[in-house]
């Protein structure tokens, strides 16, 4: 009866109302007011964490009754719960920022855990020697002002000041803040059940749960669009529909659907923001997926914007479900036989680095010796300020919009061979069909298909090469269909005393498909990755058209 499932399968029953009218209310608070402080928390002086969680709900259920309407009593039922959750939790964030010094482009007071200074090497001064590359640090070990890259110095501003002196001699961990981490959700149920007649009836249902966990603010207010991370909302709506029909009393008919439907709303603070503020070149903006604050990651420092860049503001996840099953009991047989069909969709649209997503490291402005790392020399926030770093931007990296179906067929007999042992005997059918995509974005790589290299002098029959569906007469799907998966099932069960059964059993089973509807794969043909490269040879040379500081990054 049961497949498309590797491990375990969870069976839920949701209450029906009865002839009398019933409710229940409950309510669970934990408030931090109320607990008791850790013990070396308590010791230390360190306060107890703010915690308010509220879990609320009620239900109600009982006959459909509309007075001189419709009187509902051993016919028709309703059942209703609502939940709720309200908590807040202690955030707190404690990391590294640049100081006023450093954002201006001066270093002289930028000392490492020893003390000792950092010194911070001009990556345009680098020459060869001998068999390496040398280079000189700036004067004052200051960036000076005409050599800052505009849009290194604009992503600095959107750093918050430190608001702690930080650690001693190198200032780390020179920013704190706490905040609220809020976590709410809400979930109805709401079931009808209607008792056509004695061999005839049917139940709704339908469910919905929302969630919300915003940001918490650990940026001020007009620096907040440049915090890593994003508002999260999702919504999940499902309802089924089934109905039972005694043809008599050893055979029963069900007919069942079903629909579930999850949208996910995960957003940075950013959204909509247009990168050429910073001033990065138009085209960005004019081919991204989103308009977001871009990543800017430099290293031992807190990541502006979000580093993956991805967005899923309108992703939605659906499966519709159809079956019709038949049980009937002759002598010691109890046969059920069935049918199921399933139609799953996902609309995906979270494309990562859709903005550029940026990093800088210490090695662009170390030395003497560029490719020899140091505790005394190159800083990343250095680095940024110069332009020269590396990344990525990305254009439909996982965007698409896909549907596959699933079929499903099975017989079983649990079979009552005598009073002490009765066996399980069962065959299931399945056909998961791979997914196709409404726009033919997706593709396959085929070792077997001759190369398109294989022209080339030296590789006469090379095979492999990549398949884009719906292309050339290839199909839109990925991969043809399994068509032999049978799943035989035996399971026995014996009394061996009173008191001791002895059981078994035996399964073939097939999991969900790799290649059923779900979070994009094999769109990589359709996705471009412009990569942004700072430095030709490593660390030692900043790339042509950075040397004067005249390009961005």
């Amino acid at each position: 009866e049961f497949g498309r499932s590797g491990s375990g399968i969870i069976n839920l029953i949701y209450k029906s109302g009865t002839n009398q009218l019933h409710g229940s209310l409950f309510e669970f608070l934990r408030n931090s007011d109320l607990d008791a402080n850790g013990f070396i928390a308590n010791r230390n002086g360190t306060p107890l964490p703010s915690f308010k969680r509220n879990q609320f709900g009620a239900s109600l259920g009982g006959p459909v009754d509309i007075p001189k309407v419709y009187k509902g009593k051993d016919k028709t039922f309703f059942f209703f719960t609502y939940e709720g959750l309200r908590q807040g939790s202690a955030a707190n964030l404690n990391t590294t920022v640049p100081t006023a010094l450093q954002r201006a482009g001066d270093f002289s007071q930028t000392f490492n855990a020893a003390g000792k200074p950092i010194t911070i090497y001009d990556p345009t001064t680098t020459v060869a020697q001998g068999t390496g590359y040398v280079r000189s640090p700036f004067p004052g070990n200051k960036v000076p002002a005409n050599r800052i890259d505009p849009v290194g110095q604009n992503a600095v501003n959107y750093y918050p000041l430190p608001n702690l002196p930080g650690s001693l001699y190198t200032g780390t961990n020179n920013y704190f803040i706490s905040g609220n981490a809020i976590n709410d959700s809400n979930q109805i149920d709401a079931k009808v059940d209607e008792n056509l007649n004695d061999r005839n009836r049917f139940f709704v249902r339908y469910s919905r749960y929302t969630l919300n966990h915003p940001l918490t603010p650990f940026f001020p207010q007009n620096l907040f669009l440049a915090q890593n991370g994003d508002n999260q909302y999702q919504a999940s709506n499902s309802a089924a529909i089934d109905y039972t029909w005694t043809l008599n009393p050893s055979n029963l008919l069900e007919f069942r659907y079903g629909f579930a439907r999850t949208k996910l709303d995960y957003a940075g603070p950013s959204l909509g923001f247009n990168p050429a503020k910073l001033g990065l070149p138009s085209y960005i903006a004019a081919n991204a997926d989103h308009l977001l604050f871009p990543g800017f990651a430099p290293a031992n420092y807190y990541t502006l914007g979000q580093a993956g860049q991805g967005n899923t503001r309108d992703p939605a996840f659906e499966d519709h479900l159809l079956a019709v099953e038949n049980t009937r009991i002759l002598g010691g047989h109890t046969l059920r036989i069935g049918w199921e069909g399933r139609l799953l969709r996902v609309n995906d649209t979270e494309s990562g680095s859709s903005t550029g997503n940026f990093s800088f490291n210490n090695a662009i402005t170390q030395g003497p010796n560029p490719n020899a790392a140091t505790a005394i020399a190159g800083n990343s926030i250095a680095s940024l300020l110069l332009g020269v770093g590396n990344g990525q931007m990305n254009i439909e990296n996982r965007d698409g919009a896909q549907e596959s179906t699933y079929y499903a067929a099975f017989i079983q007999d649990d079979w009552k061979i005598t009073r002490k042992l009765t066996l399980n005997l069962g065959l299931r059918y399945a056909l998961d069909l791979p997914s196709t995509e409404r726009y033919n974005r997706m593709e396959v790589f085929d070792p077997y298909v001759p190369s398109p290299l294989a022209s080339l002098p030296g590789l006469a029959g090379l095979t492999g090469g990549v398949l884009y569906a719906g292309v050339n007469g290839y199909s839109r799907r990925q991969l043809p269909p399994q068509w032999l998966d049978f799943g035989p099932r035996f399971g026995f069960a014996y009394e061996l005393t009173a008191h001791t059964v002895l059981r078994g059993g035996y399964g073939v089973f097939y999991g969900p498909s790799y290649f059923a509807a779900a979070a994009p794969n094999g769109s990589v043909g359709f996705s471009a990755n412009t990569p942004y490269t700072g430095s030709v040879n490593y660390a030692a040379q900043p790339a042509v058209g950075q040397r004067a500081g005249e390009d961005t990054v």
